[in-house]
């Protein structure tokens, strides 16, 4: 075995042994170890949805793995890092931060009613003659 494969090997069993075998994320239930990282006290940290550097008030808290991944978005989405040196600059990086953060929450909550329809629907036909009781 290459040393890249034993590493992430004995990575892999580390976590294991870390995180209990039912370990979910908290917020989006992920379930898969090799994507969940066991933090601090419990598995929530603070997202600051504007940047840290704009305004450190204006968090959430998100998973570790959540979290990780929103930040990504928002270099992805070339949300600067470092204030810029304008009123008007700054303002422009904190209205793309609050929009990505809005489509996040947008996603979340048609991904949940679909969900819910879906519920309404297998609960509307098992009421149905022939379809048993609910």
């Amino acid at each position: 075995m290459s040393p890249n494969i034993v590493r992430a090997h004995a990575r892999r069993r580390r976590r294991q042994l870390r995180l209990p075998p039912e370990a979910v994320c908290v917020l989006c239930g992920q379930q898969d170890l090799a994507a969940l990282v066991p933090g601090k006290p419990g598995l929530l940290e603070a997202h600051h949805v504007v940047g840290w550097q704009y305004d450190e008030d204006v968090q959430v808290p998100f998973c570790l793995n959540c979290h990780h991944i929103e930040s990504l978005r928002q270099l992805d989405a070339g949300i600067a890092l470092r204030p810029p040196p304008t009123f008007l600059e700054r303002l422009l990086e904190i209205l793309k931060s609050l929009a990505l953060f809005f489509k996040t929450l947008s996603d979340l909550f048609y991904r949940l009613i679909a969900e819910l329809a879906e519920e309404i629907e297998r609960r509307r036909t098992a009421k149905k003659p022939g379809g048993g009781a609910a």
